[in-house]
């Protein structure tokens, strides 16, 4: 034992010791382990079959093999991917590449990721899970085809009030769509719902069964405790996203359409004099994104100075009462308030202005489109009236001619190119909310497809093979991923004997 601890002085021990375990596995693993070890390991196995031996015969040459050993193939806490990540060889040899071809392996890699990000979330899906996709897709197409079907038998009615024709038709037709929306509504909610609880369940079943695979050297750079709670909002996030959410995009996107087709199927004029305020009323609306946005950053950010005072005044707290300068840092954060205060008031005043310039403007398309449509209707009657003039002293208004366009009409148009502005507004939260579950459950997937360089639950590999063999360390450089600066090891030789134990202790124990 003494000239075990001889040889481990004179290898130059540093202050973190570590264990050395005698498994085939591990020697099987040390060419793809991501710790900073080079030196040359050499099993001695005078007693081990012929198998075994061709295998644990090529650990002799580790130092060179090393040189070449693969990335961590996950991320780190700050969100890059380290498998994306050069590494320098540990033992000085040349690696890496011009700045020209990196540039090139950073875009490939870039466009890699923004393909899988869009599919991410359905990485695990089953033909289940497309089928009712498929379907659930259906049903928000009918659902959102509804509403402007809606509109149009809306302005039918509309037509008729002043008639003496019968409207029980249209009002059975006009219940039957109330229960087509409900059915397409239901089954939509139920097929997204359903299939989203489905990834979800896959996706928090493979994260936890790959970090029970993965290596100590992973959770050196990586903290245990985050990663619970880094599953649970990644999963929120993407439920989220593939859920409901993700139906009511179809729905809104058909009723647009739909909205947009009925209007220019009944009147194209009238469409575009309602839509005339649009460009404006998008300008407005990125004006005002603008205002919110710099409002919100400039007072979270004062608010974060003044949380950093209070949080700093609360950790000192008995030096502040000792030196009697809690007055002082009173009016401190007090000024840091009034900042927040100021910026937030400042930015309000642009906001307010644009809310108002929005609901002024949007009040004076509803006027134009209106005055419009009215003018159309009557130019309709006109037309009508002085192609085919009705009968003398005829008051029966059955018999008077028909005009092409109508009061109805105009009502339609009005009110389903309003319907289709507001669901075109309505798809960009949520095609927002999926790129963000998309891009979490690419997150997710980083661990999930990250192979370990010790796995214990791989079935490959030589088991249960009994041998006695003595393993030594020749010239071995070592340091942990966190700290890759301090050296554990710097030329360390070891030679640990069959049936002994071996504990290497350092200051720190």
């Amino acid at each position: 034992m003494a000239d075990v601890q001889d040889k481990a002085s004179k290898g130059g021990i540093g202050e973190e010791g570590g264990t050395v375990e005698n498994t085939n596995r591990e020697m099987e693993g040390l060419e793809e382990t991501t710790y900073q070890l080079a030196g040359v390991v050499s099993p001695m196995l005078p007693t081990a079959p012929a198998n075994l031996m061709s295998k644990t015969s090529s650990l002799r040459g580790m130092k060179e093999r090393h040189a070449n050993a693969p990335a961590y193939t996950g991320k780190n806490e700050n969100g890059t991917s380290t498998k994306d990540q050069e590494e320098t060889p540990l033992n000085g040899g040349a690696g890496g590449g011009t700045p020209e071809n990196d540039k090139e392996r950073e875009k490939k890699k870039d466009s890699k990721r923004q393909k899988v990000a869009f599919s991410a979330p359905y990485t695990y899906a089953t033909k289940r899970d497309y089928f009712l996709l498929i379907v659930g897709t259906f049903f928000s197409v009918a659902g959102g085809a509804m509403m402007p079907v809606f509109m149009s038998l809306f302005g039918n009615v509309i037509n008729e009030l002043n008639t003496t024709l019968d409207m029980n038709y249209v009002c059975s037709v006009m219940a039957g769509v109330a229960v087509a929306s409900f059915v397409a509504s239901w089954g939509a909610a139920t097929c997204f719902e359903y299939t989203a609880d489905r990834q979800a369940a896959h996706m928090k079943l493979r994260y936890f069964n790959s970090i029970l695979r993965q290596e100590m050297a992973y959770f050196d750079v990586n903290d245990p405790g985050t990663l619970p709670t880094r599953l649970e909002s990644n999963v929120v996030t993407m439920r989220n996203a593939i859920g409901i959410k993700l139906g009511m995009m179809a729905q809104f996107a058909t009723t647009a359409i739909g909205g947009f087709i009925l209007g220019f199927t009944r009147s194209w004029r009238l469409t575009l004099v309602t839509l005339s305020g649009l460009p404006l009323l998008a300008i407005l609306g990125s004006i005002l994104g603008y205002c919110l946005s710099n409002g919100e950053k400039g007072t979270l950010s004062k608010y974060k100075e003044a949380g950093s005072l209070s949080e700093e005044a609360l950790l000192g707290i008995r030096t502040i009462v000792s030196l009697g300068g809690e007055q002082r840092t009173s009016k401190e954060y007090d000024k840091k308030l009034h900042e927040a205060e100021r910026v937030g008031v400042f930015w309000s005043y642009f906001s307010s202005l644009c809310i108002g310039c929005l609901m002024g403007l949007i009040f004076l398309m509803f006027a134009l489109g209106f005055w419009y449509g009215g003018q159309m209707v009557a130019d309709s009657f006109e037309d009508a009236l002085n192609g085919s003039p009705p009968p003398p002293l005829d008051s029966d208004p059955s018999t008077w001619p028909v005009p092409s366009f109508r009061g109805g009409d105009a009502i339609t148009v009005f009110f389903a190119v309003l319907q289709a502005c507001f669901s075109f507004g309505n798809i960009v939260p949520n095609i927002s909310a999926y790129m963000k579950g998309a891009a979490a459950a690419e997150d997710l997937l980083a661990l999930i497809n990250r192979k370990s360089s010790i796995d214990p639950l791989s079935p490959d590999g030589v088991r249960d093979v009994p041998l006695t063999g003595d393993i030594r360390l020749e010239n071995i450089v070592f340091s942990y991923p966190a700290r890759k600066e301090k050296k554990v090891f710097n030329g360390l030789n070891l030679t640990l004997p069959a049936g002994k134990t071996i504990a290497l202790v350092g200051t720190s124990g």
